[in-house]
């Protein structure tokens, strides 16, 4: 494996430029299927792998941008990409206890994940507001072959967010106040050999608090929120790296709905010297809760 990473910037007195990434690449032998405990107890090393290796390559580069136009008023913008291009090798006989042959499975992709966002804050006296969008737009490609067969399937998935939030927040003595506002959109579409049709959510995520500091060293604080969000490609198609068709040779599509959770929490945080301590309670009620089970 190797990698590097870089980070160059322009500092003046008011503004602020930064360009920051990493590049790397990695090809190490498999180790991601389990072997039993016998096996381990005989060997530890013991590789349930055979002749199976991958590679991958990956490339973020970010730019930023810092404006100070005032001691209340600070504006970020950043834009940043994000590459993959990689694939592994699977044994299906090797997983299966029975003995290699020519066949084997590799799995490749590339993804594409672009975006930015800007964010505003602002202070009035006891208040603070802190305003955002964020877009991004994230693409990659699927393509399975088999060694003695070649290919066998090619898809593209896509995704699309757009957020704004709004964040306030108030002091006064001892008490602190903030309210989170988040509206989320997010779209899936896919092209494959099974159709479908592009997915949409959206979501609302608010979240308010209370700090109270009871002395230097001491606060507590309440919080009330609620989140949302939506299924991931592997849970809409069942693990699956290419949409399965159903016996009517529709998409065979799982998890669709999104999921909500609301949180309550209360807390006590000791901040003294070198110590810092605290004490959490909280309470999450779910809502088409999207979890793996085991079944």
């Amino acid at each position: 494996s190797q990698s590097l990473f870089y980070k160059a910037g322009l500092v003046q007195e008011n503004h602020k430029v930064y360009v920051t990434g990493f590049f790397g690449h990695q090809e190490n032998e498999m180790a991601w299927i389990g072997v039993s405990d016998s096996l381990i107890q005989q060997d530890p090393q013991t590789n349930a792998n055979s002749a199976e290796d991958d590679q991958f390559t990956q490339g973020l580069v970010q730019l930023q941008h810092v404006w100070v136009s005032s001691r209340q008023s600070t504006l970020r913008t950043s834009v940043y990409y994000n590459y993959l291009d990689g694939n592994y090798d699977f044994d299906l006989n090797n997983f299966l206890g029975l003995t290699s042959t020519d066949e084997l499975y590799n799995y490749a992709l590339e993804s594409h994940f672009v975006g930015g966002f800007v964010n505003h804050s602002h202070r009035v006296n006891n208040w603070k507001f802190v305003t955002g969008v964020h877009i991004n737009d994230y693409r990659r490609e699927h393509v399975g072959t088999e060694a003695t067969i070649g290919k066998l399937y090619a898809n593209e998935g896509s995704r699309r967010s757009y957020s704004l939030f709004e964040r306030l927040r108030f002091r006064k003595d001892r008490f602190i106040a903030y309210g989170d506002l988040q509206w989320r959109y997010t779209s899936f579409d896919y092209e494959g050999s099974v159709q479908m049709d592009p997915l949409d959510w959206y979501f609302f995520n608010p979240k308010i608090g209370i700090t109270y500091e009871l002395s230097d060293p001491i606060d507590v604080y309440v919080s009330v929120g609620r989140t949302g969000r939506e299924p991931t490609r592997n849970d809409l198609f069942n693990g699956w790296d290419d949409l399965q068709a159903d016996t009517l040779g529709r998409a065979d599509m799982n998890i669709t709905d999104p999921e909500e959770v609301a949180d309550v929490e209360i807390g006590v945080r000791v901040h003294k010297d070198k110590v810092d301590a605290s004490i959490n309670l909280y309470f999450m009620s779910f809502n088409n809760e999207i979890v793996l089970n085991g079944q």
